[in-house]
């Protein structure tokens, strides 16, 4: 516990100091956010707002990293997990800045690369612990044998993909984030892994500081450089906790913010109209008039619920 509680003062101090002096390198460089013209009106302001921001957080978590956390092979893994998908995100907002655009790296590439990471991840823990999947409720775990590679692939690449979409309006993502990480530092404690709910603690701390500098009006936003790397730690740590099924409860807001999409494509291409105002979910609450905070803190304490829930199936199952 103490690692944890070092672990997240160290993340979320480191954050808060070198945030100013990142925001001010990344102005230098004019690593401005490209904002799209088909979104919320409001958001047209925010053009050339430094992005990139994710780099806040992970400098916070690689202080944890050197002095707190302890190391072993699933601290390793998780962080080169995190770190793989970050940098994924990073050359998507490099080209999206270079190219004066909302599309960055071509969707193949950046799906083939989170494949590389995402399987090393899945056949690492297939063989260190087994093919076994922990099922809430039914009083012991199943066995998918190689077909727990595969599985955990999905779960930490829908939680990437689903982190993304959930990117798209001030503070919402580090707010919810946090709440979604903490619930799996949580269960890793109770589980007595020390080493992930050190590393767990870290990420909570990072979001937290760069929620000073993110929250509306933003100075800064993470990109995909952030949002990726969320969501692959996110993922990560629903596999190294064995509890996969869980992060159908803990992040069911990223489901809903990708299913928002889903459907809204179906509803243009078959039906010819909208089903939202615009997707993702959260700027069709902005178009409904609720202003960016209200839509955030609502979205921040939907996450937290959600992680309350799995926290608890996780005590009850």
């Amino acid at each position: 516990m103490q690692s944890a509680v070092l672990s997240f003062i160290a993340s979320c101090v480191t954050g808060v100091l070198v945030a100013p002096w990142i925001i001010k390198q990344l102005k230098k460089f004019k690593l401005g956010q490209f904002v799209r013209d088909d979104g919320p009106s409001t958001h047209l302001s925010k053009q050339g707002t430094p992005s990139m921001g994710g780099i806040i957080m992970a400098a916070g978590v690689t202080v944890s990293l050197i002095f707190f956390i302890p190391f072993t092979m699933d601290v390793l893994m998780a962080t080169i997990t995190a770190a793989g998908f970050a940098a994924i995100g990073f050359l998507d907002d490099y080209l999206k800045i270079k190219n004066k655009r909302s599309l960055g790296l071509k969707g193949r590439f950046k799906f083939l690369g989170q494949l590389v990471f995402a399987g090393a991840l899945a056949w690492f823990a297939y063989a260190t612990y087994g093919g076994d999947v922990k099922v809430p409720f039914m009083g012991g775990p199943i066995s998918m044998g190689l077909f727990y590679i595969p599985f955990a692939m999905f779960i930490v690449i829908g939680a990437a993909n689903g982190m993304n979409f959930a990117d798209g309006v001030d503070g919402l993502a580090a707010g919810a984030a946090a709440a979604s990480i903490g619930a799996y530092g949580v269960i890793a404690f109770l589980c007595m892994q020390e080493d992930i709910t050190a590393l767990s603690a870290a990420f909570v701390g990072s979001c937290l500081a760069f929620l000073v500098f993110n929250s509306n009006p933003a100075l800064v936003f993470m990109g995909d450089t952030g949002s990726l790397g969320l969501g692959g730690i996110l993922g990560a740590l629903a596999v190294l906790t064995h509890n996969e099924l869980l992060l159908a409860v803990i992040g069911a807001l990223y489901a809903v913010e990708v299913l928002s999409s889903v459907i809204q494509v179906y509803y243009i291409r078959k039906l010819k109209r909208r089903l939202f105002k615009m997707a993702p979910i959260h700027h069709h609450f902005e178009l409904l008039g609720y202003p960016e905070t209200h839509v955030a803190v609502g979205f921040w304490i939907a996450s937290f619920i959600c992680g309350a829930l799995g926290i608890l199936v996780f005590i009850r199952g």
